[in-house]
C-alpha cells in the first residue's frame, strides 16, 4: 500500500503536468510535444481517476502493485514494467 504523502505527491505532480499539457498553445508547437501532448493527457486522466478510486498503484492488466521507483519515473503509469513492455511489443 502506498502511503498518503506518497499519492498527494503523485496528484500534486500529475495535476500540474496535466495543466501544462492543457495550457492554450503559444505560436507553433513542435511536432513532437503535439504528440506527447495527445499520448499522455489520458494516462494522466486515468492515473488521477485511479487515485480518486484508490486503485493508483496497481497494474490495470495483471493487478500486482506496481513498482515505487517506476510510478516516481512515470506517474501516470497504468501498467507494470512486464505487462507494459508485453503491451507495447503486441502494439509494434
Amino acid at each position: 500500500m502506498l502511503d498518503q504523502d506518497f499519492l498527494a505527491q503523485q496528484r500534486a505532480i500529475l495535476e500540474d503536468k496535466l495543466r501544462r499539457y492543457l495550457a492554450p498553445e503559444s505560436g507553433d508547437q513542435p511536432v513532437e510535444l503535439a504528440l506527447k501532448r495527445r499520448d499522455a493527457v489520458p494516462y494522466i486522466l486515468g492515473a488521477l481517476k485511479k487515485l480518486d478510486l484508490g486503485t493508483y498503484g496497481y497494474c490495470d492488466d495483471c493487478g500486482e502493485v506496481i513498482p515505487l521507483a517506476r510510478l516516481e519515473l512515470v506517474p501516470g503509469a497504468c501498467r507494470c514494467v512486464e505487462c507494459e513492455t508485453r503491451f507495447s511489443n503486441a502494439r509494434h
